[in-house]
């Protein structure tokens, strides 16, 4: 043939087939693999302690925060129960102490004023007269009643004091647990104001007290708008006493129906707890303090620890 009639060679041929009858080379390590997802790779995980990308968008469930705080109560079970233990053993202890001294109070009381009425003779004339004046010595029972009184109120007092203070102590555990960190027991009496909880505290019970007076259910609804102010008080860094009842007064008017549903699961948490012997009451606190500490952070748009 002459060369007129040979076709121009293709400029490609040298690539597409290797000289000296080689192999053709593998193909591209992607060949027959599915193209990459669209965005690049994945992206890296979180930092340890956080949720995943989009958990914090999350909607907030009551049912979620009673589940959360189940399960970051058994990673916690040794210092929530021994803050729960300080919680019930100051309470009962006081109370013991007060009712012990109370009983003996009135059983001198009662003694005193039998022994009076058991030295006047039936036969004499003067009976009814002795007996007038051994139970006029009743007014020294009624002495001991006042005094009775008083003691009672200021052991309630006592008690109150002692476990607002530890149970602010419990809440700043549940805090540090959702905010990612292990609390100790001593780590739970840090980093708080104590005057200014006790002051948050104060003002929340006198509300709560009139609006009990005001036919009972205006304290109950106070006593709902207001849930989460002593937490909030631990949690207050240099505000007034008044801006946690603020934060939880907001909270709970915007997430009404949660709200509730959490209330109501918190009771019940509560009541199995008890029904239990009160033993269970040992987890139904700490579950519960956990739950709310998770609902605050959940609802203010704050990280959470997975």
């Amino acid at each position: 043939m002459s060369d007129g009639n040979i076709p121009p060679s293709n400029p490609n041929d040298s690539a597409a087939t290797p000289p000296g009858g080689a192999p053709p080379p593998p193909p591209p390590s992607h060949y027959g693999a599915p193209p990459p997802v669209p965005g690049g790779p994945p992206a890296s995980p979180p930092p340890a302690g956080y949720p995943a990308p989009g958990g914090a968008d999350a909607p907030y469930s009551a049912t979620d925060a009673i589940g959360y705080g189940w399960e970051k109560f058994k990673d916690n079970v040794g210092p929530m129960i021994s803050i729960t233990l300080c919680i019930v053993g100051v309470i009962a202890g006081v109370m013991a102490v007060v009712w012990g001294v109370m009983a003996a109070m009135g059983a001198f009381a009662t003694n005193s004023v039998q022994s009076n009425i058991d030295n006047c003779d039936v036969n004499s004339p003067d009976y009814f007269q002795c007996v007038s004046d051994a139970s006029n010595s009743a007014a020294v029972s009624g002495g001991f009643g006042f005094g009775m009184m008083i003691m009672l109120m200021g052991g309630m007092l006592v008690a109150m004091l002692a476990s607002l203070y530890f149970q602010a102590a419990a809440y700043k555990g549940a805090l540090m647990i959702v905010d990612g960190q292990k609390p100790t027991l001593g780590d739970m009496f840090k980093g708080w104001s104590k005057g200014g909880v006790l002051g948050t505290m104060a003002v929340m019970w006198v509300i709560v007290m009139v609006g009990m007076m005001l036919c009972y259910i205006p304290g109950i609804i106070a006593s709902f708008l207001l849930m989460f102010a002593p937490m909030f008080a631990v949690d207050n860094q240099g505000g007034s006493i008044t801006d946690p009842l603020k934060r939880s007064y907001e909270l709970v008017k915007n997430n009404v129906g949660q709200m509730i549903l959490l209330w109501i699961l918190t009771a019940v948490v509560i009541f199995v707890g008890e029904i239990l012997c009160f033993v269970g009451l040992l987890a139904a606190f700490p579950v519960v303090m956990i739950a709310h500490a998770y609902t605050i952070r959940k609802l203010e748009g704050r990280p959470v620890a997975a």
